[in-house]
């Protein structure tokens, strides 16, 4: 079946998205060129910012390890204190328990998994942060807050690019 026009967009705005990441599938090609912040976005230059300056909220829960505690992908795996800290402060500001750290993504509602995901994109000073479909299963009051925070990194001096439907609440930000 053909993909309605809807359907069809938001699937090249994802492509869009991973093209930026460099993380199209092996089997896709790519042609042009992708600058950011004036320079050319070339593979190496993307693996070094990646998870950094650029990052992806995804919108598929598989992009966490389900065979790795919560805390420590937020924390990317670092273990000093101040950044333990930051994870605790940014967990508190989506609303997530600071047990939570202890879990396993399996543990987690779907709502929750969400929250994790953006909070491991709020743990660096990004320069670009893509959100793809960064809502879907948060109710009203909490995806009206995460799209705030989406807002406050760009007041900051972020890029944004956001890939959604939900433009109500994207409307009220």
């Amino acid at each position: 079946p053909k993909p309605s026009s809807a359907a069809s967009d938001v699937y090249k705005r994802q492509l869009l998205a991973h093209a930026i990441m460099g993380i199209l599938p092996y089997n896709s090609e790519m042609d042009g060129e992708i600058r950011f912040l004036g320079e050319p976005l070339t593979e190496k230059k993307v693996k070094r910012l990646r998870g950094h300056e650029i990052v992806l909220v995804p919108q598929s829960v598989s992009y966490l390890d389900p065979l790795m505690k919560i805390g420590d992908q937020i924390q990317n795996g670092k273990k000093d204190v101040s950044v333990k800290e930051k994870c605790l402060a940014v967990l508190k500001r989506y609303g997530l328990a600071p047990d939570i750290r202890r879990k396993y993504p399996f543990q987690l509602s779907g709502g929750m998994t969400r929250r994790v995901l953006i909070s491991t994109a709020v743990m660096e000073k990004p320069k670009l942060v893509i959100a793809d479909e960064p809502t879907p299963g948060l109710h009203l009051e909490a995806a009206t807050r995460v799209m705030g925070h989406f807002r406050e990194m760009a007041d900051d001096g972020a890029g944004v690019l956001l890939i959604t439907h939900d433009l109500g609440v994207v409307a009220k930000v």
